[in-house]
């Protein structure tokens, strides 16, 4: 904050320097202007007298004034000689009469004058000047030379008409002189204007009633006084102690849609909402009564239209400006400002609950996989007696609705990505059923449909289904209270041709969509909804997600007849079927040493007891660190590293890191609650790595550790030392 007023602080004095020097130097171009023409009068004169008497008074006269005219042009030739000759210049500038205060400003404009057209042309005029009083030397040598020899006057008048001549072009030379000057002032006045509105006005203007007299001083601060007023951002309105409005300036018709003539003569309190108004009223009532400050006060205000617009407002007492207990009020509009703050703190609790979910989801994960390959375990060793697998069968597929779950956790967390498999759509269909029949209203009726044709898609079931969810959540909003129709239906669309499309259509026989909304509907933060109902971020991801899938988001309504909208998806061939994985075993005698390092015990001691009762001789180590200082002793004796990625002290990933420094082809299986969305940016899975997505199976685990091992342990390959 320091800083920042610092820097006002500068910029305040830099443009108040810039300003009052262009200024004091168009005033001593101006009021050196005028000695110049006044002395090249008094000079024509004082020769046209010399002329008629012969009287040498008139001819030193003469001579004094004209040496004011040339002087000017001097000190022009000393400031244009390289390098300048500054000291001469001010004597000459000083002989022309310029006022010693306005030397400086006059010299520092004549150098900027290549940045300013109407400056440059302004000395173009003084040169043209200079070449018209020489003239007029040469022809004051003439009249002289013709008086000496007493010459008739006959034969002086065309020198004198000569002279009138030259007089008149200086005169008009002046006064294009002085209109660029002017020209050259408003320009330089509308720039800084526009770059620093109207607090550079403000400064220019007060640097040009440095040069006035204090009336016109006065006169011309009550003109910008009022045009930084009429064309200021924020509002200002005279108050009454009444509550009148006395004066108000047009950004009130801007803000509040309200020209200045509707709000003078009204009572501001009938602006105010309802619940403020008889607090502001006391607190504003004590402020002009000096019994207490009236500091910035945000209030809520109606605008032409009746919507509440929100001000922040200061207050000062007016003395000298109508009737006792005026106060002026500068209001600015913070309505969009705040809107702003809602939808930053809006954005951040949905970061915040989403690495919430992301992490409830990991520690689930971890649940689940224990739970999993405990029960694949136990059903792989036992016998089918009193149904003992089915049993185990039920407790899997519960598992298995619960990874499905996580996985929506994760998406939401925006952890999962990257996760993209072949979708069924018709199991898609049905799992949204089951999700959104716990969510919908009991008053609202839900028709689930399809042509049963089975349809796939390459994509992210959970994503997808948090678009559904989404669709159908909007079209309950969308329904009155006593309820009304819903309808999800999946079909195939562009049958027979080689790639068809696959439409998720939700329909409601609610109030419909206006056009104006439509035209706006998917853009960030655009919400029809009531304060805290919604942010305005639901269809913008849902066209988002089905655009990342390849796919388009459409929709059709009419007001008073419901909406449809139509989620079209790009279609695939069916994968094929293959049976369950058979657990697999390590080829018979396998030495095969695994260095298995995981924080979660039940992970840790069940995916020991799955690999070592199929062969594999497995150290265990709880997190990273840990992991480092085993890798240090077995050094050679380790043929592949499954580590969790996320652990206390030293992560799995690091841990890794640290290993291919002295042995970089070291195998490894990562294993993350997280999904594949926390290796994003390390590395792609390769021959001597790869990566597992909590919870799995025993053959899922012991399939991708048998196709990193093979046959790789060092006794098979004959290799010992960490750089194999």
């Amino acid at each position: 904050m320091g800083f920042l007023l610092l820097t006002v602080a500068a910029l305040l004095v830099g443009v108040t320097w810039v300003g009052v020097t262009v200024l004091d130097g168009t005033r001593g171009y101006v009021t050196g202007e005028g000695h110049y023409i006044k002395a090249q009068k008094d000079a024509l004169n004082a020769l046209v007298r010399y002329a008629q008497t012969g009287n040498e008074e008139h001819w030193r006269t003469f001579e004094s004034e004209i040496e004011v005219a040339r002087a000017g042009g001097r000190a022009r030739r000393a400031l244009q000689s390289d390098p300048p000759d500054l000291e001469r210049a001010r004597q000459e500038l000083l002989v022309g009469r310029n006022h010693p205060e306005d030397l400086t400003t006059v010299i520092q404009l004549f150098f900027g004058a290549d940045r300013v057209p109407e400056m440059a042309r302004g000395i173009e005029y003084w040169e043209q000047a200079d070449v018209e009083v020489q003239r007029l030397v040469d022809v004051s040598s003439r009249v002289r030379d013709a008086v000496r020899s007493g010459s008739s006057r006959t034969t002086l008048r065309p020198l004198l008409e000569e002279a009138y001549t030259i007089h008149r072009t200086l005169a008009g030379i002046g006064n294009d002189f002085s209109m660029t000057l002017g020209r050259a002032s408003r320009r330089f006045r509308r720039q800084v204007v526009l770059v620093l509105t109207m607090l550079a006005g403000f400064l220019l203007a007060l640097s040009i009633l440095v040069a006035l007299r204090l009336v016109r001083r006065l006169r011309r601060s009550d003109q910008i006084f009022r045009q930084m007023i009429d064309y200021g951002h924020d509002i200002v309105v005279f108050r009454a102690e009444d509550g009148t409005a006395l004066y108000a300036n047009p950004a009130a018709e801007r803000i509040l849609g309200l020209r200045p003539e509707e709000i003078v003569g009204r009572n501001l309190n009938e602006c105010l909402d309802e619940q403020e108004r008889d607090r502001l009223t006391s607190e504003f009532g004590d402020f002009l009564a000096g019994r207490a400050d009236f500091e910035q006060v945000v209030v809520r205000v109606l605008d032409a239209q009746g919507e509440a617009r929100t001000l922040e407002v200061t207050a000062n007492r007016v003395e000298g400006f109508g009737p006792t207990g005026t106060a002026v009020l500068a209001a600015r509009d913070v309505t969009e400002r705040q809107s702003l703050e809602r939808q930053i703190l809006e954005i951040q609790r949905l970061e915040s609950l989403g690495r919430l979910a992301g992490g409830v989801a990991h520690e689930y994960n971890n649940l689940l996989t224990t739970i999993e390959m405990s029960a694949g375990t136990v059903r792989s060793e036992v016998e089918d007696s009193a149904g003992v697998h089915e049993e185990l069968d039920l407790v899997l597929k519960a598992a298995d609705k619960a990874a499905t779950l996580t996985r929506q956790l994760l998406a939401i967390s925006d952890q999962h990505r990257e996760a993209q498999e072949p979708v069924a759509l018709h199991q898609l269909l049905e799992s949204t059923r089951r999700t959104v029949s716990h969510l919908l209203r009991q008053a609202v009726d839900l028709t689930v449909t399809s042509d049963g044709e089975p349809l796939w898609t390459m994509g992210n079931a959970a994503q997808l289904e948090q678009v559904l969810v989404n669709l159908l959540m909007n079209g309950q909003d969308a329904l009155p209270a006593e309820g009304g129709q819903l309808e999800l239906e999946l079909r195939h669309e562009g049958k027979g041709q080689a790639v068809g499309s696959a439409v998720f259509a939700v329909r409601d026989n609610g109030s419909g969509i206006a056009v104006e909304v439509r035209e706006r509907m998917f853009e960030p933060f655009f919400t029809t909804k009531r304060r805290g109902r919604g942010t305005g971020l639901g269809l913008a991801i849902c066209q988002g997600v089905i655009n990342d899938h390849g796919g388009s988001l459409e929709v059709s309504s009419r007001p008073g007849y419901g909406s449809e909208f139509r989620c079209i998806l790009p279609l695939i061939a069916a994968p094929v079927e293959s049976s369950p994985p058979a657990v697999v075993s390590p080829p018979a005698g396998t030495t095969a040493r695994l260095l298995l390092v995981e924080d979660e015990e039940g992970v840790r001691r069940v995916a020991q007891r799955v690999l070592e009762r199929s062969g594999y001789h497995v150290v265990t180590a709880v997190d990273g660190r840990q992991g480092l200082e085993i890798w240090e002793e077995l050094r050679g004796e380790i043929d592949l590293v499954v580590s969790d990625v996320v652990m206390p002290r030293l992560g799995g990933i690091e841990m890794v890191d640290r290993i291919r420094r002295d042995a970089p082809h070291t195998r490894v299986l990562f294993m993350s609650g997280y999904q594949a969305g926390a290796m994003v940016g390390w590395g792609e899975a390769d021959a001597v790595t790869s990566y597992l997505d909590k919870p799995f199976r025993p053959e899922v685990l012991l399939e991708a550790v048998q196709s990193l091992v093979g046959d790789s342990s060092p006794s098979a390959r004959g290799e010992t030392g960490p750089g194999r």
